[in-house]
């Protein structure tokens, strides 16, 4: 949080990321929004690949190798559900070696090479998709709730400024793309085991947790949340808000 005398040095940015679907909601230091695209929000598309993946639920084609033995083809890979279906990358790799891999690949099963799938997801950090979320989170909050929200949560500035730093340990939660209690982009209010009261950011199926309003400092609730047992079921209570629209500033009136 700093002052800007000259209204160039802002620039008015997506929350969630764009790639995430997010839409312009709030004003933001220029350098700030360029160095999150770069370092954070770069990782969400592989993340939500991954994840698709894991979940049968990848319909979009993405690019993967298909190698047998020495031959290597491109291909397009989709699974849904439990089916995963590969097809040959049009004019993207030599007509020799394709042929090659059906022959070695068979009809009967008989002579088949060594088969191997090697998926590509780009570039992948988890936690830093994580921190991505962390951050939409918080921009969200604050259009909502306001500088009186915001301006205690040292420790969510200062992870989002150091990434590769562990500076909150837990934040992140693996939410349930069909739990009916969370639209699919939201904010909630309430109280969660292990946590008390608390702010929760919902991005289709990442989740952080955020400080409740007026708490003051945050230190204390990281380490609260610290303290919960690692891989417990997380347990919530409380009423969405809906993602913000337009900056509301709630508490600041």
């Amino acid at each position: 949080m700093r002052g800007f005398r000259d209204p160039g040095g802002l620039t008015r940015e997506h929350v969630p990321a764009q790639v995430a679907g997010g839409r312009k909601l709030v004003l933001t230091c220029r350098e700030c929004n360029s160095a999150a695209g770069s370092v954070l929000e770069k990782h969400i598309g592989p993340a939500r690949t991954l994840h698709d993946f894991a979940r049968g639920t990848l319909t979009v084609p993405i690019p993967a190798q298909l190698v047998v033995g020495e031959n290597h083809i491109a291909v397009r890979l989709t699974a849904i559900g439990s089916t995963i279906r590969i097809d040959e990358a049009a004019n993207a790799s030599d007509p020799q070696a394709v042929q090659r891999v059906l022959a070695s690949l068979g009809v009967n099963g008989e002579h088949r090479a060594e088969t191997q799938i090697r998926l590509d997801f780009g570039t992948h950090h988890p936690r830093k998709a994580q921190i991505a979320t962390l951050k939409a989170g918080y921009l969200a909050a604050f259009a909502m709730l306001g500088y009186r929200y915001i301006a205690p949560l040292k420790s969510v500035r200062q992870q989002l400024s150091h990434p590769d730093e562990t500076v909150i340990e837990r934040f992140h939660l693996a939410l349930d793309a069909d739990t009916p209690s969370f639209p699919p982009m939201t904010l909630a209010v309430g109280e969660a085991v292990g946590w008390g009261p608390c702010v929760i950011a919902k991005v289709r199926d990442d989740g952080v947790i955020l400080p409740p309003p007026l708490f003051g400092t945050d230190e204390d609730f990281w380490k609260r949340g610290a303290r919960s047992p690692a891989g417990e079921v997380f347990q919530f209570h409380g009423g969405n808000l809906g993602w913000p629209r337009t900056r509301e500033y709630f508490l600041d009136d």
